[in-house]
């Protein structure tokens, strides 16, 4: 390969990775936003459920270059894992957006309840605990820093005992009549699109220590198991 096509190359390897690395801070801030809304401003939930578009419309855009790029180039090697894991990240970073839209949309049904204020401090928590991870892995893959994108790897398993804690918490709650039925099963079904975030995070630490390391993390990730 000349230095021409080297360079063109380099290049264009740079501007996946850049693009990745936007849709990570777009899915970050989608993340933040929704779960600040539900908070302070209820009110703005519906215009971030709608800038998920700007989300899957990079998504297609990542889809393009690695097209154009493994049609062009024929990538191998570790050029090769650069393509096809940011093909996979931006994958999960979409279904990461599309997460936290459920949740938003979900809020209304238990909004200013006054059971849920309760559990407000924990939901807090388990909310800050998945956007730490999410900044986390976009810095890793951003700076190909393995040692974070393992430390996050590890570090799941507190995302999944909050969830176990506050599921118990909830359906307590149910089962003394303190939360309707309605807003105890919307309020699972968000702290599981939180838990299911955080499994989405800990795939993309996985593909940047691949891109890396050219081979897989050893062992099983840590797991909570039943709640």
């Amino acid at each position: 390969m000349n230095d021409h096509i080297s360079s063109a190359f380099n290049a264009d390897l740079a501007d996946l990775n850049t693009l990745t690395v936007s849709m990570g801070g777009m899915t970050i801030a989608q993340l933040v936003g929704v779960l600040d809304a539900l908070r302070h401003n209820p009110d703005s939930i519906d215009t971030l459920i709608k800038n998920d578009r700007n989300i899957d419309n990079l998504e297609a855009e990542i889809n393009t270059k690695v097209v154009e790029i493994i049609a062009s180039r024929a990538p191998v090697a570790k050029d090769l894992r650069v393509v096809l894991t940011s093909l996979k990240i931006a994958q999960m970073l979409e279904r990461i957006g599309d997460f936290a839209c459920s949740i938003g949309k979900r809020s209304r049904q238990f909004n200013n309840d006054q059971a849920v204020m309760d559990l407000q401090e924990n939901l807090n928590e388990m909310s800050d605990l998945a956007i730490s991870m999410l900044i986390d892995v976009v810095d890793a893959l951003k700076h190909s820093d393995v040692g974070k994108a393992l430390s996050v790897w590890q570090g799941d398993i507190n995302l999944d005992m909050h969830y176990h804690a506050i599921y118990k918490a909830i359906i307590t709650k149910m089962d003394e009549g303190e939360i309707p039925a309605s807003t105890g099963t919307q309020l699972i079904i968000s702290i599981k699109n939180l838990e299911r975030i955080g499994d989405y995070t800990t795939g993309i630490d996985e593909q940047v220590y691949f891109r890396i390391n050219g081979e897989d993390i050893e062992g099983r990730r840590p797991k909570k198991s039943t709640a």
